[in-house]
């Protein structure tokens, strides 16, 4: 099968190249550039294409030359840029998927998937979030996220394309780059394993749901092989684990006794993480999918850590 990922340069879409690589898809990467690509081993026969979901040209003739049967829409801006710069986040996150779901259309792709977040939530949330919460964003981010949502899945209904999505909590693995409102969660994780200082921008009291990135990409190939006829809630929650900032720090340190790990609460940062839901329902995707997530929070760690020294020897 011809795949094409949108963003695909970033943390998750590398990661789930090479799942796709493996399973003996053909890989096309569409991304503003290729140099965190040309930096990963065994991604030498993933296909770049150059280009920005902005241009629909870009999109169309991605799909069309290398003739796509499944595109999976990654690029988006995150939530911290989006919050600095929602003009851009507009341009990328809207505009974006819109490109990208009319050249689905125009080019007769079959399957489409879209990265999604708990961060469409937001406010006014009940005890547990499942698939039908309403969602009530408070930044730019999760405003984006659910207008493709719904977008998607009126392109499902009005033209037949078999769109479906899934809403990430916050990914931990070593890589993590772009800068988010919770992405110290994974930084502090790296920095602690490379013997690094770090300073979280989160109060030690924040709850977030956070999940190791084998289950992530576990959960996000599950969602994209499963069979159009079962897939009957379209857009889906994933789960993680519920931590609080504080016990993720004690964790590291019973492993890495000397990591140097500070708080310094950013009130921006903070105000945005109390609107991110902590008890999800993603039976719907477990039912549908068949998707079973493999590490807790412990065995998350300690891989992540393996990782990061194995990378730096």
């Amino acid at each position: 099968m011809n795949i094409l990922i949108t963003g695909g340069c970033g943390f998750i879409g590398l990661k789930l190249s090479k799942n796709l690589l493996d399973k003996g898809h053909s890989v096309f990467i569409m991304d503003i550039q290729s140099d965190l690509l040309n930096k990963q081993k065994k991604l030498d026969k993933v296909i770049f294409i150059p280009g920005s979901v902005t241009c629909q040209a870009h999109l169309i003739n991605a799909l069309k030359d290398n003739n796509i049967k499944w595109l999976i829409h990654l690029a988006a801006r995150l939530s911290a840029p989006s919050e600095e710069d929602p003009w851009a986040t507009y341009e990328v996150n809207v505009r974006g998927i819109f490109h990208a779901l009319e050249a689905a259309r125009i080019c007769n792709v079959e399957r489409f998937i879209f990265s999604s977040s708990i961060a469409s939530y937001g406010l006014h949330l009940p005890q547990v979030i499942d698939d039908e919460t309403i969602q009530r964003p408070i930044g730019m981010y999760g405003v984006t996220k659910v207008f493709g949502e719904h977008l998607g899945t009126f392109y499902r209904r009005r033209f037949g394309l078999d769109f479906r999505s899934i809403r990430f909590p916050q990914i931990i693995g070593p890589g993590v780059k772009t800068p988010g409102v919770a992405q110290c969660i994974p930084m502090v994780i790296e920095a602690a394993a490379k013997g690094e200082p770090f300073e979280m921008w989160i109060e030690e009291e924040s709850i977030l749901p956070v999940l190791y990135y084998k289950d992530g990409i576990e959960a996000l190939c599950s969602l994209i092989f499963t069979p159009k006829e079962q897939i009957k809630t379209i857009n889906y929650n994933l789960s993680g684990i519920k931590l609080a900032a504080r016990d993720l720090v004690e964790m590291i340190r019973s492993i890495i006794p000397n990591a140097k790990i500070s708080f310094h609460p950013n009130l921006n940062s903070v105000e945005i993480v109390k609107t991110i839901p902590v008890n999800l329902d993603d039976s719907r995707l477990r039912t549908e999918t068949g998707y079973k997530p493999s590490y807790d929070l412990e065995r998350s760690i300690k891989d992540f850590i393996h990782e990061v020294r194995l990378d730096k020897n």
